[in-house]
């Protein structure tokens, strides 16, 4: 009889960032970004590391949190908002990017997200942070709350906008954080990516504006068009950020994200000027992930990764199995039969076997290089059978009693065989 789990080791995805198998082959320096981060979401790897936890500027970047932290506080994405003057006055003296709302204008809560995120409006995150915070200030605290929930260590917002403030920082890493997580939930999803997204569109019930999403825009007004396999992305310029961009992508089943910050378009020289220089850069590196990588399955669901034997358990073995598959990026030149899983621990447990002990370390390496490696919990229990122990003292009792009487018994004999020795002896020097 054996018992089996199906839960996967949850410490794969916090060891494979120092552990990835493949980087980038694109060399960082012909890249127009001073920083950039490219991470593979599926799996953990990173696979580019250019000044990624160097601090910068965020910008209109910033939207994304924004979005983020309003759909966790919206509860009706239909219910209406009338749109202020507070909401709009001063986005022409902060020379701050527009999605040219109206005073008094009538526009659902998702409208807003669409009019952050399409055509970076400034007006729409103010009308967010008034609605739902009653203040910009307010509305802020939240999203600093939501950056800490997710791990950003390195960041501080301090605006809903991404307008210039020297206190209001992030770094390429924490927004590839920010975009795992918030790809998680359908409606960020929804609003940040689609399937043609350099022809996405968006227009409010009730208005007369279209908005053009970040990679329409870059398509029709500077000419760059994004790799199809880029799903959605959202800019940013300030003269201090210069150009940034935080893209997700699906390249060969694995979901990656892309974050570049700094671009400066004179890079090059006068003569490779490009406004869209960040998009160039996000093109380039998955370009190259493309055509030169290739997904590796280390493990498919269900299948059988170690049976332990159980000691006085209610069952003899306990089999742990995938209950996922997973997967890395390699070079499309890796050698698949170079694989070797090797198993640190013990093979033998004793009961009672708890949900959550640890089991041991599972290595998977290829040519003597660990590809990954994770410390595997049990999922379920393993009690302790009572019936079993008894019997197996039992034996054990018995066989003791069994060794004590053939060692008592050989004992009694030698003493006997002594004993009638010694009277041989005796008699022998009578006759004599």
């Amino acid at each position: 009889m054996k018992k089996t789990i199906c839960a996967f080791v949850f410490s794969f995805f916090l060891c494979l960032s120092l552990l990835s198998p493949v980087q980038a082959s694109v060399d960082s320096a012909k890249l127009y970004s001073k920083y950039a981060y490219v991470y593979d979401i599926t799996s953990g790897q990173t696979l580019m590391n250019k000044k990624a936890n160097a601090r910068i500027y965020p910008a209109s970047m910033t939207k994304m949190m924004t979005v983020y932290t309003a759909i966790r506080l919206i509860t009706n994405l239909n219910a209406k908002v009338k749109i202020t003057n507070a909401d709009i006055k001063d986005q022409y003296a902060l020379d701050a990017s527009s999605a040219f709302l109206k005073n008094k204008q009538v526009v659902t809560y998702k409208d807003l997200l669409y009019g952050a995120m399409y055509p970076s409006g400034a007006d729409a995150c103010w009308a967010l942070a008034r609605s739902l915070c009653g203040s910009e200030a307010a509305f802020v605290k939240e999203m600093n709350k939501d950056a800490k929930r997710i791990g950003m260590k390195n960041t501080h917002f301090n605006t809903s906008t991404g307008l210039p403030d020297k206190t209001h920082y992030t770094t390429c890493v924490d927004i590839a954080k920010l975009m795992a997580k918030a790809y998680t939930n359908a409606t960020w999803r929804s609003v940040f990516t689609s399937k043609n997204a350099s022809n996405a569109y968006y227009r409010p019930k009730g208005g007369n504006q279209l908005w053009m999403s970040t990679l329409t825009r870059m398509r029709i007004h500077q000419h760059i068009v994004a790799n199809p396999a880029i799903m959605g992305a959202k800019s940013g310029y300030t003269k201090d950020a210069m150009y940034c961009l935080g893209s997700l992508a699906m390249v060969h089943g694995h979901l990656i994200a892309t974050v570049t910050g700094k671009g400066i378009p004179t890079a090059f020289g006068p003569k490779k000027v490009t406004l869209a220089c960040a998009l160039v850069d996000h093109n380039t590196l998955i370009k190259d992930l493309v055509d030169h990588y290739k997904s590796l399955t280390l493990y498919s669901r269900g299948q059988k990764v170690k049976t332990f034997k159980i000691h006085f358990g209610v069952v003899d073995t306990y089999t742990y199995k995938m209950s996922e598959s997973y997967k890395i990026l390699v070079d499309s030149s890796f050698d698949e039969s170079s694989l070797k899983t090797t198993f640190t621990g013990k093979s033998t447990i004793e009961a009672p076997l708890k949900k959550g002990q640890k089991l041991g370390i599972l290595r998977v390496s290829a040519k003597g290089q660990t590809l990954a490696k994770a410390t595997i919990y049990s999922g379920s229990e393993v009690a302790f059978s009572k019936q079993k122990y008894a019997i197996y003292i039992g034996i054990y009792v018995i066989c003791g009693l069994a060794v004590f009487w053939v060692v008592f018994r050989n004992i009694r004999r030698h003493i006997l065989k002594k004993k009638y020795a010694k009277r041989k002896a005796q008699r022998n020097r009578k006759k004599a």
